[in-house]
């Protein structure tokens, strides 16, 4: 049986083929040839490349410069040849291990925004609450919103009938203690983990619904608490039985069995690119959203303040863990700080809420983004309606709390970095654990890639 004739086009895509993976082995075992198998490399290559060139050569000779080639690299290619398919994806793959190493580490580095401190600038993971008796996402559509907003959902359904109650972990009755803590942190693999199967903690609350228990899980850094609030009304918890003590009654009517009692998405926070390359031809301004890690702040602001560089009689709260935070930049070496506030607003508000003001920057009100404009015109509305957690736009203010309490100036030591949040009420920021050292920036936002809203694109 003749074998089908080779069209010249693919002929000619052998041959380069060939000579590629010709030269490739030429060039790494060509200090073990002997002269003699060099000259030959080199007779068979020039001739194949010339024939190649010609775009006119017969296919009979193409043909046998191929297979001159071809038979040097079976004698000599060993691993390359014949395997040069898995050789070479291997070494496509570590090529491009590399590349991405290299952006991540001097270019641009991947983050996903977990809380909302920054909002409404930046997103953290937000709830979609569907009310009482609504229609729940199929499976299609919940597909549809995992891949455009990173959305996963979460429901549960009443074991039995009766009242709903939320149990305080660690509490021998209810509390109204702002420390009271309403969940515990397991880990957790699958499918809570991390792709799946890599451990992550998580937030475990637990309902109780006609004694049976109900548990919910959600990403740790999710706050629960913000939905029990939003769905269910309030309920009065200061005579309870003995019965459910250690527990918070969250509706006076009881739910049946298999009724459907919470449901909500978790949406994405923003997952963005961090630029940090800029940094290292000129320094942070005033206004950048930075990226730092906090692994070293406990311990540097402790030296702060025993060196007498920063205050000592006011409540420090250490961060306590190794990760990395986006804030805003306000301060930088040299600039004083300073929350004015009304203090006629002062009493409306929460103590973890801070009183409303506008943030000075030496002497004068900050400028540098658009979000220190927002917040000074969110106090101005607050002073005005101070029944509002927040103006209109989203902006809550800035928050006289912490370092900035009683309209207290603060300076900025040598070396030393202050930022804060966008969402000052919502924020753990320099107020309550002091400087950033500048040497652990690790950049700026640049650029929202994940999930597909408004806000995708370059930020600021």
């Amino acid at each position: 049986m003749t074998e089908p004739k080779i069209s010249r086009r693919k002929l000619r895509k052998i041959a380069k083929e060939v000579l590629r993976i010709g030269q490739k082995i030429f060039f790494h075992k060509r200090d073990l040839m002997t002269p003699e198998d060099v000259e030959d490399w080199e007779q068979a290559m020039a001739e194949l490349h010339a024939d190649f060139r010609d775009k006119n050569c017969p296919e009979e000779q193409l043909t046998e410069r191929i297979e001159a080639v071809d038979e040097l690299a079976a004698r000599h290619g060993d691993f390359f040849y014949h395997k040069k398919s898995w050789t070479e994806n291997v070494e496509m793959f570590l090529v491009a291990a590399i590349v991405v190493i290299g952006v991540r580490s001097f270019f641009l580095q991947p983050f996903i925004i977990p809380t909302n401190s920054m909002y409404p600038s930046y997103y953290g993971m937000k709830p979609h609450i569907y009310e009482d008796g609504a229609t729940l996402p199929g499976f299609t559509k919940r597909v549809a919103s995992k891949i455009l907003l990173g959305a996963d959902h979460y429901s549960f359904k009443a074991k039995a009938k009766g009242h709903l109650y939320l149990k305080l972990p660690g509490q021998s009755g209810a509390s109204g203690s702002i420390n009271q803590k309403y969940y515990t942190v397991e880990r957790s693999y699958f499918p809570e983990g991390k792709f799946f199967v890599f451990p992550t903690n998580v937030r475990q609350y637990t309902f109780s619904i006609g004694g049976l228990d109900h548990v919910l899980r959600v990403p740790a850094e999710f706050d629960l608490e913000d939905v029990i609030v939003e769905k269910f009304e309030a309920v009065s918890n200061d005579k309870q039985d003995a019965l459910h003590a250690g527990m918070f009654k969250l509706r006076e009517k009881p739910y049946e069995a298999n009724e459907d009692v919470l449901a909500f998405d978790v949406l994405l926070g923003d997952a963005l690119f961090v630029d940090r390359f800029t940094y290292n031809f000129r320094q942070p301004r005033v206004g950048d959203p930075i990226v730092f890690q906090t692994g070293e702040i406990d311990e540097y602001n402790k030296e702060l303040r025993e060196k007498g560089l920063t205050p000592d009689n006011l409540g420090w709260r250490a961060i306590g863990e190794d990760k990395y935070y986006i804030k805003r930049l306000v301060g930088v070496p040299g600039d004083t700080l300073q929350i004015q506030t009304n203090k006629q607003t002062g009493t409306i508000f929460g103590v973890n809420e801070g009183t409303p003001g506008k943030l000075m920057l030496n002497g004068k009100p900050i400028e540098g983004c658009e979000a220190f404009g927002e917040n000074r015109k969110a106090a101005d509305y607050l002073n005005q309606n101070p029944n509002d957690g927040r103006a209109p736009s989203g902006y809550p203010s800035y928050r006289a709390s912490g370092l900035l309490d009683n309209q207290a100036k603060l300076k900025i030591p040598p070396n030393s970095l202050f930022a804060m949040g966008d969402n000052s009420p919502d924020s753990l920021d320099g107020r309550a654990w002091g400087f950033v050292p500048k040497k652990k920036v690790v950049g700026r936002a640049f650029f929202v890639y994940y999930p597909f809203t408004s806000r995708w694109g370059v930020s600021d």
